[in-house]
């Protein structure tokens, strides 16, 4: 990340439907919460590989 926001990092995942309802592709997006609401961060297609960015994106140890 270019410009890393100071700590604390808070960050959610959110599940989106993609192409029409036939298809059903769903990918994972993480977003930011604290500071820059709504940002997107990235995205994964699942839930785990989200759920492990987010730990990483929150953990200030990991920097």
């Amino acid at each position: 990340m270019p410009d890393n926001p100071g700590y604390p990092r808070e960050a959610e995942v959110v599940e989106v439907k993609k192409g029409d309802s036939s298809q059903g592709v769903v990918s994972f997006e993480l977003r930011g919460v604290v500071p820059d609401a709504g940002l997107l961060l990235s995205e994964h297609p699942s839930m785990e590989e989200a759920l492990e960015a987010k730990r990483r994106y929150e953990d200030e140890s990991l920097e």
